[in-house]
């Protein structure tokens, strides 16, 4: 029996591409900057950032109000890969079409977390588990 998880699509000897996501907002002036729309007097830019080790893979600019989930829905990423991002990226479709897809993927659960499996059986789950 080996340590990998139950599926787990690689060898104990080959490590998944491990990729985070994750995005920043830049604050600009709305003066000097007018089509960086953000809010009535101040303008910004978000940068979405995909990083494949130190290295950036993929780097999107959008204006500020681009939610961060929105900007990075369309990419496509490699079977056996392991994302990495933060809870504004929690939407449930894009976790399951990542499932589908069969790329792994981390992130912290939301609070008070409920999962339904089994019809009249629900219960909470610690957030120490992991949940793919």
């Amino acid at each position: 029996m080996s340590g990998s998880p139950p599926n787990w699509p690689h060898s104990p000897k080959k490590a998944p591409q491990i990729k985070i996501i994750d995005a920043t907002t830049i604050d600009l002036c709305a003066a000097v900057f007018p089509w960086a729309k953000f809010r009535t007097r101040k303008g910004a830019i978000k940068l979405h950032t995909v990083l494949n080790g130190v290295l950036p893979q993929c780097v999107l600019v959008t204006d500020g109000k681009t939610h961060d989930l929105q900007a990075v829905q369309d990419l496509r990423f490699k079977a056996g890969d392991l994302l990495i991002f933060d809870r504004a990226y929690l939407d449930y479709a894009w976790l399951y079409q990542l499932h589908q897809d069969t790329v792994w993927f981390c992130d912290p659960a939301k609070k008070q977390l409920l999962l339904r499996g089994y019809p009249g059986k629900s219960r909470l789950l610690p957030r120490s588990w992991p949940i793919r």
